[in-house]
Protein backbone atom coordinates (compact mmCIF):
# COMPACT_ATOMS: atom_id res chain seq x y z
CA UNK A 1 0.00 0.00 0.00
CA UNK A 2 0.82 3.58 -0.96
CA UNK A 3 0.02 6.69 1.61
CA UNK A 4 -1.00 9.51 -0.83
CA UNK A 5 -1.19 12.81 1.55
CA UNK A 6 -2.11 16.49 -0.34
CA UNK A 7 -2.04 19.53 1.63
CA UNK A 8 -3.43 23.11 1.03
CA UNK A 9 -0.57 25.63 1.45
CA UNK A 10 -1.00 29.49 2.28
CA UNK A 11 2.19 31.28 1.02
CA UNK A 12 0.88 34.70 2.11
CA UNK A 13 0.35 33.34 5.50
CA UNK A 14 -3.27 34.65 6.21
CA UNK A 15 -4.16 30.97 7.54
CA UNK A 16 -2.49 29.68 10.23
CA UNK A 17 -0.11 26.67 9.46
CA UNK A 18 -2.21 24.17 11.50
CA UNK A 19 -5.50 25.13 9.98
CA UNK A 20 -4.46 24.05 6.69
CA UNK A 21 -6.73 20.98 5.06
CA UNK A 22 -5.41 18.23 4.61
CA UNK A 23 -6.19 14.49 3.38
CA UNK A 24 -4.51 11.07 2.57
CA UNK A 25 -5.60 8.35 0.99
CA UNK A 26 -4.08 4.28 0.65
CA UNK A 27 -4.12 3.16 -2.53
CA UNK A 28 -2.25 -0.14 -4.30
CA UNK A 29 -0.14 0.33 -7.16
CA UNK A 30 -1.04 -2.64 -9.57
CA UNK A 31 -0.78 -2.87 -13.04
CA UNK A 32 -2.75 -4.21 -16.15
CA UNK A 33 -1.05 -5.82 -19.06
CA UNK A 34 -0.45 -3.90 -21.70
CA UNK A 35 -1.26 -5.43 -25.24
CA UNK A 36 -0.30 -8.89 -25.62
CA UNK A 37 0.88 -8.95 -22.24
CA UNK A 38 0.12 -10.72 -19.86
CA UNK A 39 -0.45 -9.71 -15.49
CA UNK A 40 -0.87 -11.76 -12.38
CA UNK A 41 -2.44 -10.42 -9.33
CA UNK A 42 -6.11 -9.26 -8.80
CA UNK A 43 -6.98 -6.60 -11.18
CA UNK A 44 -7.70 -4.10 -8.55
CA UNK A 45 -6.55 -3.53 -4.84
CA UNK A 46 -3.44 -5.55 -3.81
CA UNK A 47 -1.60 -7.13 -6.38
CA UNK A 48 -1.17 -10.34 -4.15
CA UNK A 49 -3.30 -9.53 -0.64
CA UNK A 50 -1.47 -10.58 2.68
CA UNK A 51 -1.98 -14.51 3.87
CA UNK A 52 -2.13 -16.17 7.36
CA UNK A 53 -0.10 -19.94 7.39
CA UNK A 54 -2.09 -22.25 5.80
CA UNK A 55 -4.33 -20.00 3.65
CA UNK A 56 -4.18 -20.62 -0.27
CA UNK A 57 -3.30 -17.87 -2.26
CA UNK A 58 -5.36 -17.20 -5.73
CA UNK A 59 -2.72 -15.62 -8.56
CA UNK A 60 -5.00 -15.04 -11.46
CA UNK A 61 -3.33 -14.88 -14.76
CA UNK A 62 -4.97 -11.96 -16.54
CA UNK A 63 -3.79 -10.99 -20.79
CA UNK A 64 -4.58 -8.28 -22.79
CA UNK A 65 -5.93 -9.16 -26.18
CA UNK A 66 -7.97 -5.36 -26.55
CA UNK A 67 -10.46 -6.01 -29.20
CA UNK A 68 -9.17 -9.07 -30.65
CA UNK A 69 -10.25 -12.48 -30.07
CA UNK A 70 -7.99 -14.44 -27.52
CA UNK A 71 -7.85 -17.90 -29.51
CA UNK A 72 -4.63 -19.21 -28.09
CA UNK A 73 -1.98 -18.81 -25.46
CA UNK A 74 0.91 -20.55 -23.63
CA UNK A 75 2.22 -19.26 -20.62
CA UNK A 76 5.27 -20.61 -18.34
CA UNK A 77 5.17 -18.89 -14.49
CA UNK A 78 8.09 -19.02 -12.55
CA UNK A 79 8.55 -18.22 -8.84
CA UNK A 80 10.96 -18.77 -6.00
CA UNK A 81 9.92 -22.20 -4.58
CA UNK A 82 11.15 -21.07 -0.91
CA UNK A 83 8.10 -18.74 -0.75
CA UNK A 84 5.27 -20.39 -2.84
CA UNK A 85 4.40 -23.29 -3.54
CA UNK A 86 1.77 -24.94 -5.99
CA UNK A 87 -1.25 -27.24 -5.21
CA UNK A 88 -3.95 -26.36 -7.48
CA UNK A 89 -4.34 -24.41 -10.76
CA UNK A 90 -8.12 -23.58 -12.33
CA UNK A 91 -9.36 -21.93 -15.49
CA UNK A 92 -10.01 -18.15 -15.45
CA UNK A 93 -14.17 -16.78 -15.73
CA UNK A 94 -12.67 -15.42 -19.26
CA UNK A 95 -11.40 -18.55 -20.58
CA UNK A 96 -14.44 -21.10 -21.67
CA UNK A 97 -12.33 -23.69 -23.87
CA UNK A 98 -10.03 -26.10 -23.52
CA UNK A 99 -6.69 -25.68 -21.38
CA UNK A 100 -3.87 -27.53 -19.45
CA UNK A 101 -1.61 -27.07 -16.48
CA UNK A 102 0.95 -28.30 -15.79
CA UNK A 103 1.92 -27.54 -12.03
CA UNK A 104 5.48 -28.54 -10.06
CA UNK A 105 7.38 -29.92 -13.15
CA UNK A 106 10.13 -28.43 -12.10
CA UNK A 107 8.87 -27.51 -8.29
CA UNK A 108 8.98 -23.37 -8.75
CA UNK A 109 7.02 -24.02 -12.44
CA UNK A 110 3.76 -24.10 -13.48
CA UNK A 111 2.63 -23.73 -17.83
CA UNK A 112 -0.21 -23.21 -18.57
CA UNK A 113 -1.87 -23.63 -21.97
CA UNK A 114 -5.43 -23.15 -24.30
CA UNK A 115 -6.28 -23.09 -27.40
CA UNK A 116 -9.99 -22.92 -29.24
CA UNK A 117 -10.78 -21.36 -32.67
CA UNK A 118 -13.97 -21.01 -31.52
CA UNK A 119 -13.32 -18.31 -28.47
CA UNK A 120 -14.51 -14.92 -27.81
CA UNK A 121 -12.54 -14.04 -25.36
CA UNK A 122 -11.46 -10.86 -25.70
CA UNK A 123 -10.59 -7.87 -23.60
CA UNK A 124 -7.50 -6.01 -21.49
CA UNK A 125 -7.58 -8.00 -18.65
CA UNK A 126 -9.21 -11.83 -19.81
CA UNK A 127 -8.75 -13.59 -16.96
CA UNK A 128 -7.53 -16.99 -18.42
CA UNK A 129 -6.38 -19.28 -15.27
CA UNK A 130 -4.73 -19.48 -11.99
CA UNK A 131 -2.80 -21.44 -9.76
CA UNK A 132 -3.45 -21.41 -5.88
CA UNK A 133 -0.67 -22.35 -3.63
CA UNK A 134 0.59 -21.81 -0.05
CA UNK A 135 2.99 -18.88 0.31
CA UNK A 136 5.37 -16.93 3.05
CA UNK A 137 5.04 -13.38 3.74
CA UNK A 138 8.17 -12.66 1.84
CA UNK A 139 6.37 -13.88 -2.02
CA UNK A 140 7.22 -10.78 -3.58
CA UNK A 141 7.17 -11.54 -7.38
CA UNK A 142 6.08 -14.11 -10.02
CA UNK A 143 7.74 -13.74 -13.61
CA UNK A 144 5.41 -14.56 -16.32
CA UNK A 145 6.94 -15.79 -19.44
CA UNK A 146 4.82 -15.92 -22.90
CA UNK A 147 5.13 -18.72 -24.96
CA UNK A 148 3.15 -17.63 -27.74
CA UNK A 149 -0.55 -16.15 -28.18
Amino acid sequence: MISITAAAVCSTGAIAAGSFVSASVNIAANLAPALGDVDLGHATGVQFPAKNAGQLLDVPVRVNSQGSKLLSYQIDLVWDAAHFSAVSCSVGGGWAADWACTLNDPPNKALIAASSLSSTATGSGVHVAGPKGCCSPRLSAFEPVVQQF
